[in-house]
């Protein structure tokens, strides 16, 4: 028989409507996160910008999105955890070029709808949330007709007269733009321009009809209302398309080169070490020189240009669609730079931009990634040893196609290790925790496993203090129970039960009686049951008590609290998720005190009953219990994924009654996340005692937060970026200096992510 039921579990009706809640809240503490951030911008972000608006020494993030055509505008970022602020959000022609920026903070746009040069002069006043509360502004318009869609846009110093804007449009045609007026027009050589740079001397121009490059010399005109005109020198014929091109000193001889992006993996060099720079390609009559040709990420798309180590000369920033890599270039020599940084861009990098977002001195890395629906950043920094500062988080080769993940202290050196299980070919990974000043693991060890393992889980099952795993082996015949024991001096054990469960659907190693070591609670979703395994003494894995349930039970959640009168936190109740054929929910469970909890697995009776039902929209991927609000109750968070893997999931909060504002649950507002949602984890990080919480979605190879906050709803945070396929995930510490990481196995890129988070 199980105990008096808790207060805390007995009260199970929902409502849809979340309590009054004080508008007052104090903000909390932030926790600094070094990993690549993410900010969710919808419509395409394609386009990006950074430039101080108000003079408060940091930079404003300006996005330019597609469909629908709009600027954003970010202020005050910071590589932190809190709640993230809205941005200033101003309408624009759908399917713009740029933006690109005039040295007075006039955005330059080119719509391609209306054939149109758009100028956009920001002022402070744009940013100011006190006299702008709705975050939306209505900027002044200067438009210059093109005559022709433009495909290509850059902003420059000129060499003969400032700074002036150069596009290139379908006509095909050169243009360049002084202040409001089109100071100069000039026919192209090739057709379908797809770059355009200012260079000493004149304007070089990349087209993909031949492809080709062309340097189009400027000189005095005698057109009246004109400054200058442009003369076409040699056409260099390229190997492939070009994507991209940027001029800049590479070499540090005081000449020009230029670097460009084409075809798959291909950068063409012309002019390092060579006297005179680019003169030799671009003057009629000369025989050209050979090109260099350095080899790139897949699909090289987008040219930086960035002074990161403050020497005065440029460093490079490329941009990788195919795979996903922004590279960090410096130290540049005949075979290629010598000084790189490669980071993950995110499901799709297009285009870079280097700023100051946090004022800190340092430059930060923002990255459009319009597959992703986001903007990337990477936040510079003097600690860190990746060149120009930017570090993404760490990535660790584990098993092949990592599908579960636990962690625990397997070796008993007080470091937390990892375990990673093989959807590809049976094997476990064990990544043990290294000291050292950087969170990084011992090499991957590698343990066989039986066919068709499943779902790893951590728990004490031998009472020897030291954590042992338990995983779930699915058969022809059914499901069994799998306990591999680790001991003092490297001692391991591996333990099975029978088949004695239909089909296990999720596990959780729990000490219901109190004796220091761990049962094992399993899910039988095809059985409706769920079953309590226990390891004797003499090492023997069996199942030792059942309770039957009218739907199918999946994964499994502890619920902790205190007793009447005491401090010392217990056990109190479980919730299940439930799938039955009225539909699904989330099931709770009273559980017994550790003593009645004792005799009644003695008698092969389970210590815990089903208590009630909280019904949910979609059955439960994944489920947790942790305080929510900062109240001091348990509330519980439930993952759903959507109705197909491309649609976004959700997250629904169910808050614990508390006593004071009746005997309910309340569910909040469900949380949307990314789509393929797989894994949710909590844990209050700024000590404000409501929890931090964090998703995985393997199809956006991201992870969504929400910041806890006392006596309110979670209010969106960063989206972390992870690697390829973001599925389980587990708080560590690696290294054992105190500091916590968020460890993500990576079912796609068969590794796992360190995402480092401290105040």
């Amino acid at each position: 028989m199980v105990g008096p039921i808790l207060t805390l579990l007995a009260a199970f009706a929902t409502s849809t409507g979340l309590q009054d809640q004080p508008d007052t809240a104090e903000v909390s503490p932030h926790v600094s996160v070094f990993a690549r951030l993410e900010l969710a911008v919808q419509g395409g972000p394609r386009g990006l910008i950074q430039t101080d608006v108000d003079d408060d020494g940091a930079d404003e993030l300006i996005v330019l999105t597609e469909l629908p055509g709009r600027i954003h505008i970010w202020s005050g970022l910071k590589p932190e955890l809190t709640t993230l602020s809205k941005p200033f959000v101003a309408d624009v022609p759908d399917f713009c070029l740029g933006p690109e920026l005039l040295p007075d903070n006039t955005l330059v746009l080119a719509s391609r709808i209306d054939q149109a040069v758009l100028l956009y002069p920001l002022t402070a006043d744009h940013i100011r949330s006190t006299e702008n509360p709705t975050r939306s502004f209505v900027p002044q318009e200067i438009r210059i007709a093109l005559g022709a869609i433009p495909r290509a846009l850059t902003v420059g110093d000129s060499s003969w007269g400032g700074t002036r804007i150069a596009v290139v449009t379908e006509a095909p045609e050169l243009l360049i733009i002084n202040g409001d007026r089109i100071e100069s027009r000039t026919p192209l050589v090739d057709s379908l321009p797809t770059a355009v740079a200012f260079a000493q001397g004149g304007v070089i121009v990349a087209s993909q009809g031949s492809p080709s490059l062309v340097f189009y010399a400027a000189e005095a005109s005698p057109t009246a209302g004109s400054t200058v005109s442009f003369q076409p020198g040699a056409e260099l014929k390229l190997a492939g398309i070009p994507r991209d091109i940027a001029i800049l000193d590479l070499d540090h001889d005081g000449d020009e080169e230029l670097v460009c992006l084409l075809g798959a993996r291909t950068a063409y060099v012309l002019g390092l070490e060579r006297e005179g720079g680019l003169t030799p390609w671009f003057s009629n009559g000369a025989e050209l020189p050979n090109a260099v040709e350095w080899q790139t990420g897949s699909l090289p798309i987008d040219l930086t240009t960035f002074d990161l180590t403050g020497d005065g000369y440029l460093e490079l920033i490329a941009t990788h669609l195919s795979d996903q890599v922004i590279s960090v270039l410096g130290g540049f020599e005949i075979e290629g730079p010598r000084l790189t940084n490669a980071l993950h861009g995110g499901a799709g990098p297009w285009r870079s931009e280097i700023g100051d977002l946090d004022g800190d001195g340092n430059p930060d890395l923002a990255v459009a990634n319009p597959q992703g629906s986001a903007i990337s950043l990477f936040f510079g920094s003097p600690s860190h040893s990746s060149f120009g500062g930017f570090q993404g988080a760490p990535h660790h080769m584990a098993v092949p196609v990592p599908h579960s993940m636990t962690s625990g202290d397997f070796d008993g050196d007080g470091r937390d290790d990892v375990a990673l299980l093989s959807a590809w070919d049976n094997s476990i990974g064990m990544l043990f925790g290294a000291p050292g000043a950087t969170a990084s693991f011992q090499p991957v060890e590698t343990i066989v496993a039986p066919p068709e393992s499943d779902e790893l889980a951590t728990g004490d099952l031998d009472g020897d203090g030291l954590d042992d795993l338990v995983m779930l082996v699915q058969t022809p015949l059914g499901t069994k129970l799998l306990a591999l024991t680790f001991g003092p001096s490297g001692r391991r054990q591996l333990h099975s039960s029978a088949t004695d469960c239909r089909e296990g659907a999720g596990i959780l190693p729990l000490d219901f009686d109190g004796d220091g070591r761990a049962e094992v609670l399993v899910s039988d979703a095809a059985g409706h049951e769920l079953i309590v395994y226990g390891l004797s003494v003499t090492g023997e894995l069996s199942a030792i008590a059942r309770l039957a349930l009218d739907d199918a039970p999946g994964e499994l959640t502890p619920i902790y609290g205190a007793s009447a009168g005491s401090a010392e936190i217990q056990l109190r109740g479980l919730a299940v998720g439930l799938d039955g054929v009225d539909g699904s929910g989330i099931g709770l469970i009273s559980v017994a005190p550790a003593e009645q909890a004792k005799s009644e697995l003695a008698l092969g009776l389970a210590p815990f009953s089903i208590v009630g039902t909280l019904p949910t929209p979609r059955p439960v991927q994944d489920i947790i219990g942790a305080d929510m609000n900062g109240d001091g109750f348990t509330d519980i968070a439930a993952l759903m994924q959507g109705a197909t893997d491309n649609q976004a999931g959700g997250v629904l909060i169910m808050l614990s009654p508390n006593g004071t504002s009746g005997s309910s649950w309340r569910q909040l507002p469900p949380l949307l996340t990314g789509p393929k949602s797989y894994h949710l984890v909590a844990k209050d990080l700024n000590g404000d005692q409501a929890s931090e919480l964090f998703v995985s979605s393997q199809y956006a190879y991201r992870i969504d937060t929400w910041v806890g906050i006392p006596g309110r709803a979670p209010a969106p945070s960063w989206r972390l970026g992870a690697h390829r396929g973001c599925m389980d995930m587990a708080f560590v510490d690696i290294n054992g200096d105190g500091a916590i990481e968020l460890i993500v196995s990576n079912n796609h890129s068969s590794d796992v992510s360190v995402l480092q988070l401290g105040d």
